[in-house]
Formats: C-alpha cells, sequence, structure tokens
C-alpha cells in the first residue's frame, strides 16, 4: 500500500560529519536527498529508472565496482584523470574533453567533485573523517581510485540507515524540497570569471575549473538553461520520479475506491430489496 509504506530513511548519526569542511554543508544536503532516493528505490513503480538514474546516471547502475570507475551517465574514463574534466563543464584552456562535467550528471559523481580532496589540498572537504593518503585528485598525474573507493564507502555508511514506516505523500514532498532547495543553491553560484553556469560546492575563480588545486576547487558546475535555471541533470530526474510516484499513488487510491465501491452498492440494493419485500408483505396482510 503507498498510504503506508517501507521506505529507508538516513540519518545522519553522531559522529557522521567528524571534521568541518569546506563542502560539509552541500554534503549534507547531498547525503539527506540520497537518503530519500534510496528508500523510494525500494518501492516498484515507473518513477524507479529515473531515480537509477540520478543516482548513478544513464546507464542506471553503479559506475563503480570496488571503488574502481567502470563507466557512468556520459562519461568514458581517460587516463590519467584530470579532476576538471569530470566535474566540469567548462575546460581551461584548449582542453577538450568529450562529456565534460559529465560526474555532475548524477548524484554520485557529484559527491565525489564535492568530497574527494584535491592533489595539493589536505583538508578533510566533507568531514568524512578518513584518511586519504598523500595523493589526492587533481591534475594529469592524479591516481583516484582509491581516495574513491574510500570516499564511496564512506557515503554509503553515512547514507544509509534502517528501515521505518512514513507516509508517502510527506516523504515525496519532503524529497522535493530538498531537491529545489539544492537547485536555489546552485542558481545562486554564479562563475567569477564572466563564464556562463553555476556551481555547488566550493567557489570557482578565474583561473580554477573545480580542479581541485585548492579548497576553493572542489565543485561542480552546471551549465545555464532558461530563466538563469542551472542545468542539473539528476535533480530534473528526481523531480520527474516524484510526480510518477504521486501519480501511482492517486491511481491506486482510486482503484482501492473502485474495488471497495460495488461491495457498498451491493449492501444499500440488498437492504432496499429486503425493505421493499417487507413492504409488500405488510400490504398483502391489509389487503
Amino acid at each position: 500500500m503507498w498510504r503506508r509504506v517501507l521506505l529507508v530513511l538516513f540519518v545522519v548519526g553522531k559522529g557522521t560529519l567528524a571534521a568541518e569542511g569546506s563542502n560539509q554543508e552541500v554534503y549534507k544536503k547531498l547525503c539527506d536527498i540520497t537518503k530519500g532516493v534510496k528508500g523510494l528505490m525500494k518501492q516498484n513503480g515507473e518513477h524507479k529508472g529515473s531515480l537509477q538514474e540520478a543516482l548513478y546516471g544513464e546507464k542506471k547502475e553503479d559506475p563503480f565496482v570496488n571503488g574502481y570507475f567502470t563507466g557512468g551517465s556520459r562519461c568514458e574514463w581517460v587516463y590519467p584523470p584530470s579532476r576538471s574534466t569530470y566535474c566540469s563543464h567548462i575546460q581551461p584552456g584548449s582542453t577538450q574533453a568529450k562529456n565534460p562535467g559529465c560526474f555532475g550528471d548524477s548524484i554520485l559523481g557529484t559527491l565525489l567533485c564535492t568530497c574527494v580532496r584535491g592533489q595539493y589540498n589536505e583538508q578533510d572537504l566533507c568531514g568524512l573523517g578518513i584518511e586519504q593518503g598523500s595523493t589526492g585528485w587533481g591534475g594529469w598525474n592524479s591516481r583516484p581510485q582509491d581516495l574513491f573507493k574510500k570516499v564511496l564507502e564512506k557515503i554509503k555508511e553515512n547514507c544509509t540507515a534502517p528501515n521505518t514506516t512514513v507516509d508517502i505523500a510527506g516523504h515525496l514532498e519532503d524529497l522535493k524540497n530538498a531537491v529545489n532547495e539544492i537547485k536555489n543553491e546552485a542558481k545562486q553560484k554564479n562563475f567569477s570569471n564572466g563564464k556562463d553556469g553555476h556551481y555547488l560546492g566550493s567557489g570557482t575563480t578565474t583561473t580554477r575549473f573545480c580542479d581541485g588545486s585548492s579548497a576553493q576547487d572542489a565543485c561542480v558546475t552546471y551549465p545555464e538553461k532558461s530563466g538563469n535555471e542551472p542545468s542539473i541533470p539528476w535533480a530534473d530526474k528526481i523531480l520527474d520520479a516524484i510526480n510518477k510516484a504521486r501519480t501511482q499513488q492517486q491511481g491506486n487510491y482510486k482503484n482501492a475506491a473502485i474495488t471497495s465501491g460495488p461491495d457498498h452498492h451491493q449492501d444499500d440494493q440488498e437492504r432496499s430489496s429486503e425493505t421493499d419485500t417487507g413492504n409488500d408483505e405488510e400490504g398483502d396482510e391489509e389487503g
């Protein structure tokens, strides 16, 4: 039943945010959205495909196997991997990537761009409380696979919690509000270098493009669409899924009403028939 269903709610417990980081707040928002998405994915329906795309990308499957990148939404693994190639749709200088900024298509990729520490940045950007090794993720000489694995494991740990029962309508509304809030945040963050677009995470400068060279460049960018709105594929997918889930919920309510309707109608007919029969018998006796 859609009215009361089992959903996975994720609560960031005590100690989850172990240290202050420049992207701690955006991480918490993304983590909360991830919790809601994973919970809703446990319910069958047309909405599930859109949620899988939002979480993992167009292939609808985890692009990382044991922390090793195997593919993803519009992404093709180039070696060595430049952070800017995957986290920014705007490339510096003459750099030409096939699908620049492709990590921004999914929640998982967005979390990597904002939480994996940079090549020369020792800061725990999202307060995950893990030792990420001596080499960060930045330029062409980066080796980020081990970092990806550690960060993803911590994200899965923090963004998972036991099942609990909630009202589906309220859950959908909360998820919608959370997505719109982070879309608003990205809308307010324009580039300081005059380029068109928006970003989540640490601020960008005139010379950096989310390349992780400093705590100020641990970000993910999004192109601009009409009305000064950021084009965030995963956010649009979630909102689409919410609409589908609501349509299914309304259909279930309608079907339930139709199913129960004839029974009540039949009972009314039977009671009416009994009354008519009784009246006829009384009439015969009087006659």
